[in-house]
């Protein structure tokens, strides 16, 4: 039955229980939200450096080197057409092909006349 030393035997339990509780959670479940917090702070920096890399490609260092010498060779072609350095490709092509007809009714007149 219910004797005496039960009732203060869980009181002790009780306030000791009570010396564990932080804002009213056990330190088991505070630190179970201190990591819950921590892993969604890393998963957030996680998937902003994934959205970020998405941006972003990356090449080897001969193939980047080899990129920019050819479009310095389209920046020089299109300056000499005459085409502002924002021409779409349409209008760089345009001009290649009206410069070879124009290039090839001169060699067909040339032709012709000798």
């Amino acid at each position: 039955m219910f004797r005496p030393d039960d009732s203060r035997n869980i009181a002790e339990q009780n306030a000791s229980y009570r010396r564990g509780v932080v804002l009213g959670l056990t330190m088991a479940e505070a630190g179970i939200l201190i990591i819950f917090v921590l892993l969604l702070i890393i998963g957030s920096n996680e998937w902003q450096r994934i959205k970020k890399a998405k941006d972003q490609i990356l090449i080897p260092k001969n193939q980047l080197t080899n990129l920019q010498q050819r479009d310095d060779q389209l920046a020089s072609i299109t300056t000499a057409l005459g085409l502002p350095p924002t021409a779409s490709e349409e209008e760089i092509q345009a001009m290649v092909r009206s410069i070879e007809e124009r290039a090839a009714t001169k060699e067909a007149s040339q032709h012709c006349s000798r």
